[in-house]
């Protein structure tokens, strides 16, 4: 993915697992390396609405912290996981001085469909200041990007990072 989107010249934000981060620092300081966002996806992936806020505010100062040690810089936007949060985890995000971010038009692309479906997922109904939701880790959403920054052009609409769309 991150080589599709150099090819294109599209930046990112890449909401990142701490303990995944950690497994893989080379990826996180090539993500940063590519000019791409980083943010704070939790520790461990576990639900917020599962958790104390205590539990959701460590969540999210121990990713943060992985971050910051490999990459040097400090994320400032949260996504939690499952897209769900509570009364206690937006008192955690206070807290932490985390933004809340969702987003606009989720592929799907955790189901694995084709290519041209997780493409038409993610382009239907995009207007400027959309942010599509997408996942790594299969073939299938790695053939869908480049068709997804193709339709969102033909759209008028430039990708970018959720930081630059929130400017």
């Amino acid at each position: 993915m991150l080589s599709v989107l150099h090819d294109y010249g599209v930046r990112a934000t890449f909401f990142l697992v701490g303990e995944k981060a950690e497994e893989y620092p080379e990826l996180v300081a090539r993500i940063a390396r590519g000019g791409h966002e980083i943010a704070n996806h939790s520790y461990t992936h576990r639900r917020a609405q599962q958790l104390t806020g205590p539990e959701i505010l460590a969540e999210i100062e121990a990713c943060r912290e992985v971050l910051h040690r490999i990459t040097g810089m400090d994320p400032t936007l949260f996504r939690p996981p499952g897209g769900r949060v509570g009364c206690a985890g937006l008192q955690a995000l206070a807290a932490s001085r985390h933004t809340l971010l969702m987003w606009t038009n989720n592929a799907d692309d955790w189901l694995r469909p084709a290519p041209e479906t997780i493409a038409a997922n993610a382009l239907e109904r995009l207007e400027p200041g959309g942010i599509i939701l997408m996942h790594q880790g299969s073939m299938e959403s790695l053939l869908a990007l480049p068709l997804i920054i193709e339709g969102a052009a033909n759209k008028g609409i430039k990708l970018g990072t959720a930081s630059e769309m929130l400017e």
